[in-house]
């Protein structure tokens, strides 16, 4: 998994028993109403977190959750939680070409019923239904995926909102790539026009992950 994303990002995943902890104060609204599973995944997320800040010599700090229940990172930082029924992930950065990061993970199966027609643009499932019919449960959750890896990467930064149908992705199963251009009328100082990113299957999920560089500190 550390091939999804490029270094200096920290890129830690573990199983969702093995990240529960104490919570800072400022961190428990959120999930003050929410039922068990989800309070485990959220404390999860959060205590991977400061792992993840101790691996880029930060200290431990509360990370509250914005108004689209973004994590919101310490100045400085960039970063993305996911997770699943059973595992955690996190990625963070603070390299300063870095403007946002965003990882997802899902478990390798078929989108339920009815999803598949909101998650993908009707060019996207013309191409998945020329795919071979073995592939296509694989290939549907890829698509989500890296949509929402993409929404996580820009939205921190960006606060734009956009929908699945607001980006257009190809995917590179071979290459392990994918790359998604984005449909919105925001300017290109406020969101990058095209995010190139990787995908992978491993331990019964499927991933993707990007970044969105500063092409002017790259410079």
């Amino acid at each position: 998994m550390k091939d999804l994303l490029p270094p200096p990002v920290v890129l830690l995943t573990a199983p969702i028993g093995a990240c529960q902890g104490e919570l800072f104060p400022e961190e428990h609204e959120p999930i003050e109403r929410a039922v068990e599973k989800r309070r485990r995944e959220f404390t999860a997320g959060r205590v991977l977190a400061r792992r993840a800040l101790e691996q880029l010599g930060r200290p431990p700090v509360a990370i509250p959750t914005g108004s689209q229940r973004q994590p919101v990172w310490p100045d400085g930082v960039v970063g993305s939680i996911a997770h699943t029924n059973t595992l955690c992930a996190v990625a963070l950065s603070d390299d300063p070409a870095l403007l946002g990061l965003g990882i997802d993970m899902e478990p390798a199966e078929a989108l339920p019923d009815g999803v598949l027609r909101r998650v993908c643009r009707p060019e996207e499932r013309d191409w998945l239904a020329a795919q071979p019919p073995e592939d296509r449960a694989l290939l549907e959750r890829l698509f989500f995926c890296a949509k929402e890896a993409v929404f996580k990467c820009t939205y921190p930064r960006a606060e734009v909102w956009f929908g699945f149908e607001d980006a257009t992705v190809q995917l590179d199963t071979e290459a392990q790539h994918f790359e998604a251009q984005l449909h919105l009328a925001a300017s290109e100082d406020a969101l990058p026009g095209v995010l190139r990113g990787r995908i992978a299957h491993a331990e019964g999920h499927v991933w993707a992950a990007t970044v969105w560089r500063d092409q002017a500190a790259s410079r």
